[in-house]
């Protein structure tokens, strides 16, 4: 299985089977497990097309993967056919479970990876993102720094007031007598 990731909308949320934890586990492995394109495997001398959408497996392997009990799998699968999210067709050997809805779920990776690409011509651009705040905030305090100049009587070395000072490290001097007190007496 390819590197990615999955789209998990909010709307799952929404779901019959979301507040049951078995179901909801098994649902979100399901997506992850899904075939993002049509693929062909062979299986004892038959080819099997296996697609979009759909996950070539048994209840044995999914107890495995998921860490569920092979009757939870079973109860779980039952509660997710039941609320039209997936249905299987099965075989002595292994099941075929096909995600009802899964374009909706997963966008297919053709249609937005060639809309966003800039063309061959055209600069890479990044975004900004953040840029424009500091900006203003600079603006708007060299503004504020220019009205109390403007207030200011003694106007000499603007330049200098302007610039940031550089720190000072604080002197700590130990103390040499624990007990001596610096009050007058």
């Amino acid at each position: 299985m390819p590197d990615g990731f999955i789209y998990l909308w909010r709307k799952i949320l929404d779901t019959s089977f979301y507040t049951n934890p078995n179901a909801c586990h098994l649902a979100i492995h399901l997506l992850l497990k899904a075939n993002w394109k049509e693929r062909k495997i062979v299986f004892n001398n038959k080819e099997i097309s296996i697609g979009r959408g759909e996950h070539l497996s048994g209840r044995l392997e999914l107890s495995r993967e998921t860490g569920l009990t092979e009757r939870e799998i079973r109860t779980s699968l039952t509660i997710l056919k039941n609320v039209g999210f997936l249905t299987s067709t099965s075989t002595n050997a292994f099941s075929v479970f096909h995600i009802c809805k899964y374009d909706d779920y997963q966008i297919k990776a053709s249609s937005t990876s060639t809309s966003q690409r800039p063309a061959s011509d055209q600069p890479v651009t990044t975004p900004n993102k953040g840029y424009k705040d500091i900006r203003v905030e600079i603006t708007h305090t060299m503004c504020d720094f220019d009205k109390f100049w403007s207030a200011y009587p003694n106007k000499k070395a603007k330049r200098a007031a302007v610039e940031p000072e550089p720190e000072i490290e604080p002197v700590v001097e130990p103390i040499t007598k624990p007990n001596s007190c610096v009050c007058p007496q």
